[in-house]
């Protein structure tokens, strides 16, 4: 949503779940209140190649449930949705 000085607020709700696995590999869960990178990217073409350039990064307090997150960008994003920048779990073998 765009803001009376020309800045967007972007609004989005994160669904978190912590499970800690055994030896075996079985879960758990675990109580979940961290703070995580929360990003809102861009696409750039970048040396003629499309990159992901960052218009937001930073840590916020995630607990576990829902979560409603809300960050100010200077531009316009043209979607929305999540994706790890790295892999904080690993999945169960098998």
């Amino acid at each position: 949503m765009q803001q009376k000085d020309g800045s967007y607020k972007v609004t989005f709700t994160v669904d978190a779940k912590k499970f800690r696995a055994d030896s075996l590999g079985n879960e758990t869960l675990d109580p979940l209140n961290d703070f995580v990178d929360v990003a809102v990217l861009t696409r750039k073409k970048i040396d003629g190649n499309w990159q992901d350039v960052p218009l937001y990064l930073q840590k916020q307090r995630i607990k576990a449930g829902q979560n409603k997150l809300e960050v100010t960008v200077k531009v316009k994003t043209p979607e929305s949705g999540s994706w790890p920048l790295h892999q904080t779990h690993r999945p169960k073998p098998g």
